[in-house]
């Protein structure tokens, strides 16, 4: 039985009563830290870390490039070729250069999940759906990390599906969740997208996860910026409710919005100030100095990214920590000095 585990969070929000995590010693730290979870493992099952609420369970295994990615190593092949059915890609073409329709791929079953006029107007930065081939040279660009221009890992532009389900019933479900009613406005929700599946599935009531699921036998998520494979699947009976953004999921998207964020911020620090130690638990940290960076006023991405670093350089660490709730004249002339610090290292 899995481990229950009702304090489980995702950044600092709580996940539903119910959802667990199993892991291994030690494998399963890294994983959680880079999805942005903390809370109570259970005993590991069949994958480095597991997390599950209701029907749903997503597993986790590091990841790395394949050297040759038509000769898939495990668990990459059997998660995208092994068992009945076929493998699907929801490709993101704003993610890669030229993709402006299904003739990009003309031997391959390639649609829109947007309907004309739409398909048409936004057809490079449009979501599609795209039969796979085993050896085919698309599925190999997709896992392809050599440096070419057709190298298409470090972009993780899409989700890979197994189903039986025919083709263009997959393409209709996976519509309707393009485009959700949020009060007197819409949310276009970016499915293709692998670095916001854990969020998105958490956030979603069991009801509409059925939903979304229908005719999904596992959806493969491979996040290239943390080095994971995700697989989900999902066992949660469709319900007749509305489909649209409830407090949950906006709060769920959210919080993996800025877990992304103190990712990407993290890398920026690393790379950017070398010759700076990493101060402890840098995820943690790089989460409290964006929440304070954005109290303080900033909120263009780059400014935020240069505040990250600034408090990186400056070894701030303490000041993040007791000014994450109460941001004064003081934070900002830290964020200030800060910023001094890193000019001054460059």
């Amino acid at each position: 039985m899995p481990f229950e585990a009702p304090t489980i969070h995702l950044d600092a929000l709580a996940l539903p009563s119910g959802t667990w995590l199993c892991g291994e010693d030690g494998g399963a730290a890294p994983l959680m830290a880079a999805l942005g979870l903390a809370g109570p493992v259970g005993a590991a099952q069949d994958a480095p870390l597991s997390i599950g609420h209701e029907g749903l369970r997503i597993d986790a295994w590091p990841v790395a490039p394949p050297p040759d990615p038509r000769a898939l190593p495990e668990p990459l092949h059997g998660l995208l070729w092994e068992g009945e059915g076929e493998t699907l890609h929801l490709t993101d073409a704003a993610r890669l250069p030229g993709f402006d329709g299904p003739d990009a791929l003309p031997d391959l079953r390639v649609q829109c999940l947007f309907d004309p006029p739409a398909a048409e107007t936004l057809a490079a930065s449009a979501p599609y759906l795209a039969a796979l081939e085993p050896g085919h040279w698309f599925a190999a660009h997709l896992l392809d990390d050599r440096g070419a221009p057709w190298s298409h890992w470090p972009r993780g532009c899409g989700i890979f599906l197994r189903t039986h389900a025919p083709f263009e019933g997959i393409r209709a479900n996976l519509r309707r969740f393009t485009k959700l009613p949020d009060g007197d406005g819409w949310v276009f929700l970016r499915l293709a997208e692998p670095r916001t599946l854990l969020p998105l599935l958490l956030g979603l009531s069991p009801g509409l996860r059925g939903r979304l699921f229908g005719g999904v036998a596992a959806m493969v998520a491979i996040d290239p910026d943390e080095g994971i494979v995700l697989r989900a699947t999902c066992t949660d009976l469709p319900a007749a409710e509305p489909i649209r953004v409830t407090p949950a999921l906006r709060a769920t998207l959210a919080a993996g919005a800025l877990a992304r964020f103190a990712g990407e911020a993290e890398r920026f620090c690393r790379e950017t100030l070398i010759d700076r130690p990493a101060p402890p638990e840098a995820r943690a940290f790089c989460r409290a100095a964006i929440e304070a960076a954005r109290a303080a006023g900033l909120h263009d991405r780059q400014a935020v990214l240069l505040a990250v670093a600034a408090a990186w350089a400056a070894g701030e660490a303490g000041w993040i920590a007791a000014q994450r709730d109460i941001i004064d004249d003081r934070t900002v002339a830290q964020i200030g000095r800060g910023r001094a610090l890193l000019r001054r290292a460059h």
